[in-house]
């Protein structure tokens, strides 16, 4: 619990729940009750043994902010994985300009009138 607390002092997206002992299923139901964002993320100690000491490449669909990417580096990072390369299929507005990605190609971006911006 010390280590999850720590993680949550320093991220404010990450959200520590003390609760009893119930099981991995009563884990991840109040996990998933509490959680706030479109998407949720399991990983647990089985999940975490099968990243450590591996190389990993991290693919997401789209990249805009990157923060989606970032807290799967954390999660990577903290299971022991060694994280050897990101990419992404298409890349929204300026992320086309990262460096640390590789990306197939930029999404279009458009106004309310269907314009390109």
């Amino acid at each position: 619990p010390a280590i999850c607390d720590e993680y949550a002092k320093k991220d404010a997206r990450i959200k520590v729940i003390h609760k009893k002992n119930g099981g991995l299923v009563s884990a991840r139901q109040a996990g998933i009750k509490e959680a706030s964002g479109d998407y949720v993320f399991h990983l647990d100690g089985d999940d975490a043994s099968f990243i450590k000491g591996r190389r990993v490449l991290i693919v997401d669909d789209v990249i805009s902010t990157g923060n989606s990417l970032h807290a799967l580096e954390s999660l990577v990072t903290a299971a022991g994985g060694e994280i050897v390369g990101r990419m992404a299929i298409v890349a929204e507005g300026d992320a086309i300009e990262r460096g640390d990605i590789i990306t197939l190609a930029p999404l279009p971006l458009f106004d309310n009138n269907g314009n390109p911006i």
